[in-house]
């Protein structure tokens, strides 16, 4: 499977939004507009956890994000960036 396909097959359409995962809506509700929340491990895993859902899939990360803590948009887009190295589409840069 290439890395322009989504987790079903299909091809990623550029520029169309995921379909909410599960646990996304928690997030957000736990997190946006929340920067001063105290760090969370549990919180901070599930983070990690989206990222790499989405960038398994191909999608950008949810624009509520800017507005979380900076321990869980690290996690995110850590995780992120990890899913995106795992379907192909990271820069590799072996030995970094």
């Amino acid at each position: 499977m290439g890395g322009d396909a989504t987790a079903a097959g299909q091809p990623a359409a550029q520029g169309v939004q995921a379909p909410s995962l599960p646990d996304e809506a928690a997030l957000a509700a736990h997190l946006a507009h929340r920067r001063r929340r105290a760090f969370d491990a549990g919180l901070s895993a599930a983070c990690y956890s989206q990222g790499v859902r989405l960038g398994l899939i191909g999608t950008a990360l949810p624009p509520w994000l800017p507005t979380a803590p900076p321990w869980a948009r690290q996690a995110m887009r850590a995780g992120h960036a990890s899913g995106l190295a795992i379907a192909g589409e990271g820069e590799a840069r072996p030995g970094r």
